[in-house]
C-alpha cells in the first residue's frame, strides 16, 4: 500500500534505464546481454552458477541476482510505495530504490538511489510490503523484518519516538509464524499461521484492530479475528480475508472503506456486507478492493478520482462489482488510483491519473478500466502512491508515472 502525497525525486527520472544499443533494441542499464557469439570460450566457468556467464557466455545476471541452473533468479514480487519501490527475487534477496531519507531502502544508507539497492542482511525473504517510507520483508522462518521510518512503532521492534528510523531491517518482536505481511501509513499487519492477525505502529483510528486507539510498536492481535489468509492496509484502515472468502474490516470509514454500509470508524473488525467470498483483497488509501474466484473484482469507499471503477465518482459504503474489466488474476490499490492485471497478461487500471500513472497515456482521471499501453504480457503489477510498476513475461520491470518522463525499465533488473 501506498500513502501520502510526495515528491518522487528527480532522480527517479534516471530511473530510466533503458538503453538504446543503437539497433533499436533496448536492455535495462547494467544488465549486459548474451553476447557468447563475440567472444571466446569461458574456459571453466560454470554456467549453471556463474552470474558473470549464467547460462551462456558474458551473460550477466542483474543486481541481487544468482545464477540457478543457468538462469538468474527473476523478480517475483514487486511492491509499489509512495516514494520508493522493492523488488523480491526468487533467491529470497530484496532490492528498493527512490527516496531513502528514513532508511526505507535499507542499505544502511540515508542516500536516494535511482538504481536498485540490496536490502542488507535479507536472503530469505518470501514476500515484501512497503507502506510510507518503510518497508518489511516475510522469511521463509515465519519471522518478519523492516526497516525505514518508525515514529510510530510500524517497524515492530520494541521502539518508536520523532524521527525514530532503522537504516536495515530490525526484526519485529514476537513473531515467529507468519504467513503474510502488510505495510500501510504508519501501521503493519501480518497474518499468521493459526489464522490470527497481529498489528503494530499507528493506531490513532483503531487500524490495529485490538479495540483501542493506542500506537503500539510491538505486535498485538487483532480481536475477535480468525482464519485468517491474507491482510492488506491502508492509510488509516486495514483488511482482512479469512479462508472461506469472508472480508473483515477495521480502522478509519469516513468514506465507508470498512464496506459495512456506515462510515463509522471501528477499532475491532466488522465484516464487509454484499461482497461474494473473495479470493484475494488490496487496499488503497482509502478504498479498498476485492476479486473473487471466477475473476470479478469489487470494490468500495472513497471514490472522488473514480478509483472504484464504477463509472462514477461517488463514494460507496459497500462494495460494487466493476463491469467490462474482465476476468482479474491481481488487484492492487494505490493512493487513488487501482490496477488490476487481467488473466491474459493484460492490464487495467483507473482512478487518479494527474501524474500518468495509469498507464493509458494521457494524464486524464478515468471512472472506468483504461488499457495500460506499456504492459500487455504482465505478470506482476503494484500500484503505488502516483506510480506504478509492473513485471512482464520477459522478467523486466517497468513503472511509470511520477518520476519517469516515459515507462522505463528499471536498471539492473532482472
Amino acid at each position: 500500500m501506498n500513502i501520502g502525497s510526495f515528491t518522487l525525486l528527480v532522480l527517479s527520472v534516471f530511473l530510466l534505464v533503458a538503453c538504446d544499443d543503437g539497433g533499436g533494441n533496448e536492455e535495462p542499464h547494467g544488465v549486459v546481454t548474451d553476447q557468447s557469439s563475440d567472444h571466446e570460450s569461458c574456459g571453466d566457468v560454470d554456467l549453471n552458477t556463474s552470474v558473470e556467464h549464467c547460462g551462456a557466455c558474458a551473460h550477466a545476471c542483474g543486481i541481487g541476482a544468482t545464477c540457478e541452473t543457468g538462469v538468474c533468479s527473476p523478480v517475483v514480487q514487486v511492491a509499489a510505495g509512495s516514494d520508493h519501490t522493492c523488488a523480491l527475487r526468487r533467491n529470497g534477496r530484496v532490492l528498493c530504490w527512490g527516496n531513502n531519507d528514513k532508511g526505507q531502502l535499507g542499505n544502511g544508507s540515508s542516500t536516494a538511489s535511482s538504481l536498485p539497492v540490496v536490502v542488507e542482511g535479507i536472503e530469505d525473504a518470501a514476500q515484501i510490503a512497503v507502506g510510507e517510507a518503510f518497508s518489511c520483508a516475510l522469511h521463509v522462518s515465519g519471522e518478519v523484518s523492516c526497516w525505514g521510518k518508525n515514529e510510530s512503532g510500524q517497524l515492530g521492534d520494541g521502539t518508536l519516538g520523532p524521527n525514530a528510523a532503522a537504516h536495515t531491517p530490525v526484526k519485529v518482536e514476537g513473531l515467529r509464524d507468519a504467513t503474510h505481511v502488510a505495510c500501510g501509513g504508519a501501521q503493519s499487519c501480518a497474518a499468521l499461521s493459526s489464522g490470527a492477525v497481529w498489528c503494530w505502529g499507528f493506531n490513532g483510528s483503531g487500524q490495529l484492530g485490538n479495540g483501542t486507539l493506542q500506537d503500539t510498536p510491538t505486535a498485538i492481535p487483532v480481536s475477535m479475528l480468525s482464519g485468517v489468509a491474507e491482510v492488506a492496509t491502508g492509510d488509516l484502515h486495514t483488511c482482512a480475508r479469512r479462508g472461506d472468502g469472508a472480508v473483515f474490516c477495521w480502522g478509519a470509514n469516513g468514506d465507508g472503506q470498512l464496506g459495512n454500509n456506515t462510515r463509522d470508524s471501528a477499532s475491532s473488525p466488522v465484516e464487509v456486507q454484499g461482497l461474494p467470498p473473495a479470493a484475494s483483497i488490496s487496499v488503497g488509501d482509502f478504498h479498498s478492493c476485492a476479486t473473487t474466484s471466477t475473476g470479478e473484482v469489487y470494490c468500495w469507499g472513497y471514490n472522488l478520482h473514480g478509483q472504484l471503477g464504477n463509472g462514477g465518482q461517488s463514494s460507496s459504503l459497500v462494495p460494487v462489482q466493476i463491469v467490462d474489466l474482465g476476468a482479474t488474476s491481481a488487484i492492487s490499490g494505490g493512493d487513488l488510483h487501482t490496477c488490476a492485471l487481467l488473466q491474459d497478461g493484460a492490464a487495467r487500471c483507473w482512478g487518479w491519473n494527474a501524474n500518468k500513472q495509469l498507464g493509458d497515456g494521457t494524464d486524464i482521471d478515468t471512472t472506468s478500466p483504461a488499457k495500460v499501453l506499456w504492459l500487455t504480457d504482465g505478470k506482476l503489477i503494484s500500484a503505488g502512491s502516483r506510480h506504478t510498476c509492473g513485471v512482464g513475461a520477459d522478467e523486466k520491470v517497468l513503472c511509470w508515472g511520477e518520476g519517469f518522463e516515459q515507462p522505463s525499465t528499471i536498471g539492473g533488473l532482472p
